[in-house]
């Protein structure tokens, strides 16, 4: 993840102090002869090390963002766990409210100490609501109020643990490189969770199997009770997903399945499922040919309809 400069505090909030850890210089006399050894032993010891420290993960642990390798927190834990990696006096900073020219967005942060040999180094994770992944949907920002915050929250979490990870053991890979060293049991085209942010900019979908299922469930329920209509379809969609923040002005509802952010997804499918259900009950639904429309709902998801 891109780290962003955030701008000077505009509502002065309280933000509260970094809790720093003064490591105290050594006092032991110096032998470079001894410090090259040392040295030499740790680049010898470092392939092996990163054939261990891969070889604790599975696909399952692993994001496709963009043509890069990220670790989620089930695979960071393996491998501190394997590794002897200790993350303790882990801190959850008080989320910071900001607001720019582009909007409000808020921050969350973690911090903590990793133990590892004998060392101990001070560690960061961040991320805010204009992630690429969670705060971001074709490339434009999304509203605050859609940004899904417990899932940035747990982004800035793992960010923390990856950093622990990446820093105590000087480890970071690329897919070949994962390849090589777990001799083809995880590769990028294995891996089934997939984010790519240049498709997302141009109007691709970034959305997981399990997502895009219920994105094309809901299109396909919205057919049907616009009786096979795209455009009926499509003003029910609008009028599902229009609503009015307190202290704010109305948000316009979306006419496109995928325009709808996942956050709105969750709340839209259960309502949509129950209109549906009725109206199953109460009528024989006609047969529609669904051919131009799904997989999922090309009709739908094209604007301007």
């Amino acid at each position: 993840m891109n780290e962003e400069k955030l701008p000077e505090n505009p509502d002065n909030l309280e933000v509260p102090a970094m809790q720093m850890m003064e490591i105290p210089r050594s006092t032991a006399p110096m032998n470079i002869d001894d410090t090259m050894a040392n040295m030499e032993k740790w680049i010898a010891f470092q392939p092996k090390l990163r054939r261990f420290a891969v070889n604790q993960t599975n696909n399952q642990d692993w994001v496709d963002q963009s043509g890069s390798p990220y670790l989620e927190y089930t695979g960071t834990a393996k491998v501190a766990n394997a590794a002897g990696i200790s993350v303790l006096n882990v801190r959850q900073d008080t989320p910071q409210k900001h607001k720019d020219d582009k909007g409000e967005y808020v921050m969350f942060s973690y911090s903590a100490d990793a133990h590892f040999l004998g060392k101990v180094t001070p560690q960061i994770g961040t991320c805010t609501t204009r992630d690429s992944f969670f705060g971001m949907r074709k490339g434009a920002l999304l509203p605050l109020s859609e940004v899904d915050l417990p899932n940035v929250q747990k982004k800035a979490f793992t960010n923390l643990m990856n950093r622990a990870i990446k820093t105590s053991l000087g480890l970071s890979f690329t897919w070949d490189e994962i390849a090589e060293l777990t001799d083809g049991r995880i590769t990028r085209e294995k891996c089934t969770k997939k984010v790519s942010y240049d498709r997302g900019k141009k109007g691709g979908s970034t959305d997981t199997p399990e997502l895009k299922a219920k994105r094309t469930e809901v299109g396909n329920m919205l057919l049907d009770l616009g009786m096979g209509d795209k455009k009926i379809a499509s003003q029910i969609l609008e009028e599902m997903t229009a609503f009015t923040p307190k202290d704010g002005d109305p948000v316009p509802g979306r006419k496109s399945m995928q325009d709808v952010s996942e956050k709105q997804l969750k709340f839209l499918h259960p309502k949509i499922k129950k209109q549906w259900d009725e109206l199953k009950k109460s009528t024989d639904l006609p047969e529609i040919d669904r051919d131009q429309a799904t997989t999922p709902m090309k009709e739908l998801n094209k604007k301007g309809k």
